[in-house]
């Protein structure tokens, strides 16, 4: 029977212990219960992103503990000393005792490591199982991390969150900056190096930090092994409508106007946040000062003395602006709020017609990026870092420079004067942001778990297929199927017929083909073989997407006329986010390529053949690093080699028609059978692999979404497609 093998793997998995993640992350203050954000200068965006992190992949049915550092601080709090606790229903907070009693801040926690490290191992072998990897978070807890495989042997992932060498640059840009910050940011800056040198996997937010961040420091021998995997957000929760009251009774205290939009800044107040260039971008501005009130939550205080010295240094900086620049009933600035207070604050700003600003020097990534646009609100981001991505794909602000005031002043006029683009922005967000689920980062990650550790595991079969039950039992669902066309849809002309056949009987089933052939080539092949017509059609290896004329698409077996519409928003977007030309110059030198003709090359593709195996992808990818360029290299068939503007390959492209379509991510399937169609696999929710896939897919396996088919062509679609809708109650199998 067609099911044997997958049905012998998944009993077997069944068998195996589920896989046991421990979190390393020594800075800040972490505790059960509500996280007092701001409390120290360390304790802010990181600490939600491993808390959330945990909670998704515990939902996928991952053991985890979390490891942090026991410290005595009556002026914190007293709760942090408490040997271990439960962090959460499932998960455990393990403090380890070093030689330093009281608070460490992260540039000081290297003078307790190596009795860190101590606890760490001891704690370890006194578990009843060693867990199966380490994920450090932050360069302190790497380099914990690097010392423990050392002496034990389990892997680690790394997460870096914020990246010295970027935070130098970054702030010795200021002026009057005179290069004591980066002496001061050296150590940390090493240990950074040391622990990208040796990290089994590490896990970027975005392609911005993924080529351009880490391109900053030095090239290691072996390439590193990076995954570029955003966090994600409750979207329900700042998504769904909040009450205002508390909110608003925090800010009427401050607003002389409350009625007026506002201008929100959430942010921990330290130097690379740029609190105060924001205030001076205001009120150098007459006009947005009558226009609009600038709000300030950055974080929680007592008394500005008491804080630590960069967050005293802004606090008093901001208040000192507010006296300077006479904004006093323009500018709220409250002492404090809580966790469960922030949904509410981004729809304060929303509901007033107001703007999210977030013009730090550099944000690796920014989760309050995606609260922003779940929660409807345009946003204003620095051009530096993440929120590239992030506005990329929700088309909901706009990039400034952050040291230009009148660039911030100008895009706040630009979205506050009109409001047909501000209404567009706040859709656009809230429709964009879905991607940014955890649930999806969970999935992501057990994928880069399987890939770059090889442990075969896998979570229960139920916490695999719930999001895909729950969404097509939808009365209104609709789901995509995106295959490769050359040895997965076509090959075997009978399977085909047998495909044909079954993708009539379901009628709300979208089809997408996806192919490293130019659409012309494609179009043409796929009227030879006389295949079903897709809904459709992606190109040059994702890099170009053509959508048919609507006759057409009402028959997907006609052939009569060639449907091809470039979309050229995919191809704009792409174009935006590379340097096709300095690619192609920096790769003209490399000798283990060889320029594939001019049909072959796309304004967002670069083809090339080699000889090399495998590994050259690693050694373009570092080439083009050096470079300060991104891109995305794909190997397929031995020996092919097609370098892509970031995201641009089949798996973006695949996303990119699903949010076209209206189709929740959780309903998109990928198909496909060659190391092209690995990004594919593994950024759909659900994978295919038909049974005569190469080498490059064998790797994958055995990610719990990736079904790998025992029938081999069209007929391992077929086969693929039963067994993810064998998932589903058959009320809800009519496609």
């Amino acid at each position: 029977m067609n099911h044997s093998r997958n049905e012998h793997d998944a009993k077997d998995s069944s068998r195996e212990r589920p896989l046991h993640i421990v979190h390393v992350a020594l800075q800040g203050c972490i505790k059960s219960g509500a996280i007092e954000y701001g409390v120290t200068a360390d304790t802010g965006g990181h600490i939600r992103y491993l808390l959330e992190e945990v909670r998704a992949l515990r939902d996928a049915g991952v053991v985890q503990s979390v490891v942090t550092r026991a410290f005595r601080d009556e002026g914190i709090g007293l709760a942090y000393d408490q040997q271990s606790e439960i962090l959460m229903p499932g998960v455990t907070l393990h403090r380890l005792r070093g030689e330093i009693p009281g608070y460490l801040t992260k540039e000081e926690l290297h003078r307790d490591l190596d009795a860190l490290t101590d606890a760490m191992a001891r704690w370890i072998t006194s578990l009843p199982r060693r867990p199966d990897v380490l994920h450090a978070h932050y360069a302190d807890a790497g380099l914990l991390a690097l010392r423990i495989r050392e002496r034990l042997g389990i892997p680690f992932f790394f997460t870096a969150h914020s990246l010295g060498a970027v935070k130098a640059q970054c702030l010795n840009a200021l002026p009057g900056a005179d290069g004591g910050i980066c002496e001061r940011l050296a150590q940390r800056i090493v240990t950074e190096q040391q622990v990208i040198d040796h990290a089994d996997l590490i896990v970027a937010s975005s392609e911005d930090e993924a080529n351009l961040q880490y391109g900053l420091y030095r090239p290691t021998p072996i390439a590193r092994p990076i995954s570029v995997n955003p966090p994600g957000c409750d979207l329900e929760r700042f998504g769904q409508p909040a009450s205002l009251e508390r909110v608003s009774a925090m800010l009427r205290r401050f607003l002389t106007e409350p009625e007026k939009p506002a201008l929100l800044c959430l942010a921990r107040p330290v130097r690379k946040k740029n609190l105060v260039g924001v205030i001076d971008a205001y009120a150098a501005d007459p006009a947005l000062r009558a226009r609009a009130n600038l709000v300030i939550f950055a974080g929680t205080r007592r008394c500005i003395a008491d804080q630590e010295s960069e967050c005293a240094e802004v606090l008093q900086a901001i208040v000192d602006r507010v006296e300077y620049h006479d904004l006093y009933g323009s500018v709220a600035f409250p002492k404090q709020h809580c966790v469960d207070d922030v949904p509410a604050i981004y729809q304060y700003a929303a509901r007033s017609g107001g703007l999210f600003i977030n013009a730090a020097f550099n944000e690796p990534f920014g989760l309050t990026f995606i609260e922003a646009a779940a929660a409807g609100l345009p946003m204003i981001a620095s051009q530096n870092g993440g929120a590239r991505d992030v506005v990329k794909r929700c088309e909901n602000g706009i990039l400034v420079d952050p040291r230009d005031g009148s660039a911030i002043a100008r895009a706040a006029h630009g979205l506050l004067d009109d409001r047909d683009r501000w209404q567009a922005c706040a859709q656009a967000g809230r429709s964009g942001g879905r991607y940014y689920s955890w649930e999806r980062h969970a999935q992501h990650y057990l994928r880069d778990y399987s890939l770059s550790v090889g442990v075969r595991r896998q979570p229960a079969a139920s916490a695999v297929s719930r999001s895909w039950r729950m969404a097509a039992n939808h009365p209104t669902a609709s789901r995509l199927l995106v295959t490769d066309m050359d040895d997965t849809l076509l090959g075997d002309a009978h399977a085909l017929e047998q495909f044909a056949a079954w993708l009539s009987r379901y009628p709300k089933l979208r089809y997408a083909v996806a192919t490293g052939r130019n659409a012309a080539d494609a179009w043409a092949e796929l009227t030879r073989h006389k295949a079903p017509l897709p809904d459709v059609l992606i190109s040059s290896v994702g890099a170009e997407v053509h959508w048919p004329v609507s006759a057409v698409a009402a028959n997907r077996r006609s052939h009569a006329i060639d449907p091809q519409q470039p979309d050229t928003t995919w191809a704009d977007q792409l174009t935006a986010r590379w340097q096709r030309d300095v690619c192609a110059e920096v790769l003209t030198h490399c000798d283990l390529l060889e320029m594939q003709p001019s049909d072959a090359q796309g304004p967002n593709k670069l083809s090339y053949w080699t000889t090399s195996g495998p590994g050259i992808v690693p050694f373009v990818r570092r080439l083009l690093a050096e470079a300060g360029l991104a891109a995305q290299v794909v190997y397929s068939h031995g020996r092919f080699v097609d370098v892509l503007a970031p995201g641009g390959a089949k798996g973006g492209a695949a996303e990119y028609v699903a949010r076209r379509l209206g189709i929740p991510s959780v309903n998109v399937v990928g198909a496909g059978n060659s190391g092209n169609d690995a990004d594919l696999l593994c950024r759909t929710a659900f994978g295919i692999a038909v049974a005569n896939c190469d080498a490059d897919l064998r790797a994958l396996a055995p990610p719990s979404t990736v079904y790998f088919a025992d029938a081999e062509y069209a007929a391992g679609l077929i086969e693929g497609m039963r067994y993810w809708l064998g998932r589903v109650s058959p009320a809800a199998n009519t496609g």
